[in-house]
Formats: structure tokens, sequence, C-alpha cells
């Protein structure tokens, strides 16, 4: 599934949260979706496209979707039906720490896209969503809204490079517009962040664009053999970005150069979250290396480290334009993409 455009439902007049209307190619159908089940929830992503239906118990049958008759196809292939089942939404989902996701408004009929109505309520996972803002609608951020806090958090960057899996919350993500743009690409201009103000998210105030890469860590790392070898499987990446077994992301990197992140992403003389050596940009502009580097954490406090290992052989890098790499002994190898089924 591939988003076309995207716009902003603003719900002005009315009290409902702002939602996005994203015009795709193409929706997939049902079949296509393996489902897994965490505490009632049945969850399937594909894509970029997310459903999932609550059933607490499948063999009593209830009268949800009007008593309609569901048939899932769970992700060991096996068949599940059953009668009736209950319509959730994202903040639960990601409650549960399934793929971060979003409810927005959906269509593949570009005349429904054109005539502003008839779109499917629907969910696609956050990743999705925020690379259809970023393309479509540079003024707009998307932010994270913590339901059982009211806890609003205003920064893109936070809510963009932010780990959120496994918290014991329920929060969803709601677009909203940038009260003061750059005045070269339109993004968020100044923003709070580590008890500092940086410039534009987006450009740092040079008005080009600057790539951004995600940074995974193996979490299994300390019990690597040294070269590195994955004697179980060879590692694939799946297509949605949906994260494989043993690695976290990290950070997220301006950088679409695989050495430049190793060297960014390395203890030297500074430990390498707060380096503040300098760093030539494309457009000749120099920027703090730490400026290049946004972490995945939301326990930051300030003075105090949090421990992040230097990048070394088995992590991987996944560039802007959606190639995966891992560190070898000698560079980096190319990870292939798989839209097959992975193991969890």
């Amino acid at each position: 599934m591939q988003a076309l455009d995207c716009r902003g439902n603003w719900m002005e007049g009315w009290a409902n949260d702002p939602t996005l209307e994203i015009l795709v190619d193409k929706l997939p159908d049902r079949s296509e979706l393996h489902f897994e089940c965490r505490n009632g929830l049945y969850f399937a992503e594909s894509d970029g496209y997310v459903s999932f239906i609550s059933k607490k118990d499948p063999t009593i049958p209830d009268d949800g979707f009007g008593g309609a008759h569901q048939t899932l196809i769970m992700q060991d292939r096996t068949v599940l039906s059953f009668k009736g089942g209950w319509s959730s939404r994202a903040g639960v989902a990601n409650k549960l720490g399934f793929t971060e996701c979003m409810d927005v408004s959906l269509t593949d009929e570009p005349k429904s896209w054109e005539r502003g109505y008839t779109f499917l309520a629907g969910h696609v996972t956050y990743e999705f969503a925020k690379n259809a803002v970023w393309e479509f609608l540079p003024e707009v951020n998307l932010v994270r809204v913590d339901k059982d806090s009211s806890f609003l958090d205003s920064s893109e960057e936070q809510s963009h490079a932010i780990e959120h899996q496994g918290e014991d919350r329920e929060y969803i993500y709601v677009p909203m517009r940038v009260d003061n743009p750059c005045g070269t690409c339109k993004g968020a201009k100044k923003y709070p962040w580590m008890g500092k103000e940086k410039s534009c998210i987006k450009c740092l105030g040079t008005g080009h664009h600057l790539p951004k890469s995600k940074l995974y860590h193996r979490t299994n790392h300390d019990k690597l053999k040294i070269p590195f070898l994955d004697t179980e499987t060879e590692l694939k990446w799946h297509i949605s970005g949906r994260v494989p077994k043993d690695f976290q992301q990290v950070a997220t990197i301006l950088s679409s150069d695989v050495e430049e992140i190793y060297s960014l992403t390395n203890t030297k003389e500074e430990y390498w979250p707060e380096a503040t050596y300098d760093v030539k940009l494309p457009d000749g502009s120099i920027r703090q290396a730490n400026e290049l580097i946004w972490l995945n954490s939301r326990t930051f406090r300030e003075g105090e480290r949090q421990g992040y290992r230097s990048t070394s052989i088995g992590d991987v890098v996944v560039l802007e334009n959606d190639t995966v790499w891992q560190c070898a002994s000698l560079g980096w190898d190319p990870v292939p993409i798989t839209k097959e089924r992975m193991r969890t």
C-alpha cells in the first residue's frame, strides 16, 4: 500500500480530535492479513495498513458487527472463525505493544478523494502516517497524546523518535498544525528538546532536505561471537518496517552515509549521544554531532546518561530510501527486504 496524497481534517466546530485523510493506491483485502492476539485484541498489519478486532472469547458468539461471522487467518496460517466481535481503537493496540498505529480515514478511490467524503474509518502504522505527512503535509506534526495522563507531547522530534512499545498506558497520535513554520522548508522552526532549543527539525535551518536513517541495535549483542555470524537464520527486514526479534531502534540519524552514521554513533573522546564535535553538512554548513542524532528515550534527565553502547557488528541501519544495511566485521552488508511473516 502506498500513500498518494494526505490532508488533515481539523474537525473545526466539533469536539473530535483532528484526523488524517489518506488516499492510497490500493487497500489490502483481509485475506492478505495475518493476525496475532494479545489480551483479546486480534491485530494484523501489512504494508502500513492495520486491522484489528476485539473478541475476548471466540467460542462465545455475540451481536457485535450485527452478529456477522468473522474469519481471520492467524500468523501460523491457522483459520479462526467466530460470530460477532467488536471494534477497537489505535490507543488500545498501542498500549498492548503492537506495531504503533493511528486511526485515520482511508480511500483508494480518487473520486471519493476529490469530493471529500465516503472514506473508510481505518488504521495505519505510525510509520506509514509519518511518511505520508512528511511527503504531503510539511506544515503538520504528529503529536502523541497519552490518554490516561492527558499528556500532550508537542515536540515532533519526541513523537517521531521515541520507542513506545510495551508502555503500560493508552496513547494515540493526532495531527497538529505547526504554529511557527520554517520559512524555507515549512517544517517546525524551533522546539524545546533536552533543556535547549534547536532550529528546524527538518532542515536544521539549512533550507535543504536532510536524510533520516534509523539505527537499530541488537538487544542480544553481549551474546554474539566476534566476528559476527548469525547461525540461526539469515537476517531479513520486513517491508512494513516491523522490527525483527532481538533488535531495538535506538536513534534516528540525520545522514544517509552508513560510515558517517557509524562514526556518529561510536564513543571516542565524547559519549556519542552528547558529542559536540563539528560535522560538515552537504550544504557546507557546520553542526554539532549531537544535533544530527535523535535518541529514542522518554527517560532523559539533564546530566544523566542512558547507557547507549556504540554501534558495532550485527547492528542495522535503515536508510530513508528503505535499503537496509548490517554492520559487518569489515564494512556494511546489505540486508534483503521480505514480505514474509516474521518470527516473534
